[in-house]
């Protein structure tokens, strides 16, 4: 019987940069234990709240870091760094909502217009 030679599974740029992120150690490799989205250019890595969370923005503080992320998915991609939901502080989530609503355009189009400030976000969810 002929078997196909097996092939590598192919691999994503999240895939690939986890991989350059763990063997940095570190910052750099608790980074990598980040849940990737990739929305209109900006990469969020969601990690843990906490010291997780204070560690994957420290990684990114690493001229190294920086750079491979851009070698993974280009230069002008923006890597930025929030809690999973229901984890870090109270903060930690308010401003994660915050980053969230302010990146839809049609939002940013009014606030810009308007001239105004976000002051607080409230998920749908919470019921206020």
């Amino acid at each position: 019987m002929f078997r196909a030679p097996a092939r590598a599974a192919k691999r994503g740029p999240w895939e690939g940069l986890v991989v350059d992120l763990e063997k940095m150690g570190g910052s750099a490799a608790v980074l990598a234990k980040g849940r990737a989205t990739l929305d209109r250019g900006t990469l969020t890595v969601a990690l843990h709240g906490g010291r997780e969370l204070a560690e994957g923005r420290r990684a990114l503080r690493d001229p190294t870091v920086v750079e491979l992320v851009a070698r993974h998915y280009g230069e002008r991609v923006k890597v930025d760094v929030d809690a999973l939901p229901d984890t870090g502080t109270e903060n930690d989530r308010q401003k994660a909502l915050a980053r969230k609503v302010l990146a839809d355009p049609d939002v940013k189009r009014v606030v810009d217009a308007l001239g105004a400030t976000l002051l607080r976000a409230v998920p749908l969810t919470d019921g206020e």
